[in-house]
């Protein structure tokens, strides 16, 4: 699912059984997008309720969080995990001091 997730000019539709991974590919996807600049308002997910919604929310906000307290490398190593390569990652989201 990598290649879904980064292809940002590309809608996805997740539909699997509880417990398969579903909020992890969403949060995973909404990552991805960020990363490639696309306007917040412009992400949409839905649920069917409110408490999926709120953790959803609870746990893209706990993933945002803790790439602002990785080192360099590790947030690397963590992104990389997404798909991104090193180089991709250096370029978009890291500025050498």
């Amino acid at each position: 699912m990598l290649n879904e997730i980064k292809d940002v000019g590309a809608s996805v539709w997740i539909s699997a059984s509880a417990g398969t991974g579903k909020t992890k590919s969403l949060i995973d996807r909404v990552i991805a997008l960020l990363l490639n600049r696309v306007d917040p308002a412009k992400i949409l997910c839905l649920t069917y309720t409110k408490a999926a919604a709120t953790e959803m929310l609870n746990r893209l906000s706990a993933k945002a969080q803790s790439f602002s307290l990785m080192s360099d490398t590790e947030l690397t190593d963590a992104l990389s995990e997404l798909g991104f390569d090193k180089s991709y990652l250096q370029k978009r989201c890291m500025k050498k001091v």
